[in-house]
């Protein structure tokens, strides 16, 4: 939605296709994961 001079105008939104975790995991291969990454200590109540 969004305002065009003296009126306001809604637009149809695209479907964004939901996953499951297990659809994204399927996708995972010893070529495309990553390695573990530090991010530092933890800050807050963070518990590592």
């Amino acid at each position: 939605m969004k305002k065009e001079e003296d009126k306001v105008v809604i637009k149809e939104t695209e479907v964004v296709k939901k996953y499951s975790l297990d659809e994204l995991l399927e996708k995972v291969t010893p070529e495309n994961i990553h390695k573990e990454i530090n991010l530092g200590k933890a800050r807050g109540k963070e518990v590592w």
